[in-house]
């Protein structure tokens, strides 16, 4: 058979297809692959079991081939440190979940995850997102004066426990 192919190819000039891979894919299939992971979540198992194929490689190569750069990378561990940090803040009340995930570039279930492994049992450890803006108590005699001044050693009194909670929530994330 390979014979009289290659003197059909040798006589004619013209070369056989045999031997040549032909495409499994259609560009539309391909494309249209790339466009659910692009909009889905760019999760590459969802897409394969929402499209019925390819493979995982198959689809990385495609995203990379389509739209390069956009392809999630997954990347090693986090350092502690950056754990601990990201657990800080959240616990804190300085930033939400979501926004430390984004920070250290994990989901935010996972840095929920960290808070409940590194603060075990200080579940309600909470401190204030906001500090209290001191106001001027220059007029001593004044009872509106003295109601500010009152307002105020309320607001630092808060500041203060809050504070403390950010300390007792440090002191559980060393303890471990």
């Amino acid at each position: 058979m390979w014979h009289r192919d290659w003197l059909d190819e040798q006589g004619t000039g013209v070369s056989s297809q045999r031997g040549e891979r032909y495409a499994r894919y259609t560009e539309e299939q391909k494309r249209a692959s790339v466009d659910h992971y692009l909009t889905h979540g760019r999760r590459a198992s969802r897409t394969m079991r929402q499209m019925g194929y390819p493979s995982k490689e198959v689809l990385a190569s495609w995203i990379d081939e389509l739209a390069p750069g956009e392809r999630r990378i997954r990347r090693g561990p986090v350092p502690g440190e950056l754990k601990r940090d990201a657990v800080l803040k959240v616990a804190s009340g300085e930033l939400s979940s979501r926004e430390a995930a984004e920070a250290v570039g994990v989901d935010s279930s996972v840095v929920r995850n960290w808070k409940r492994q590194l603060l075990g049992d200080a579940k309600g450890l909470m401190v204030a997102k906001r500090e209290p803006e001191r106001g001027d108590s220059s007029q001593q005699d004044d009872p509106d004066a003295l109601r500010g001044e009152i307002a105020t050693l309320r607001a630092d009194l808060e500041r203060l426990r809050a504070e403390q909670r950010a300390m007792e929530i440090r002191l559980a994330i060393m303890k471990g």
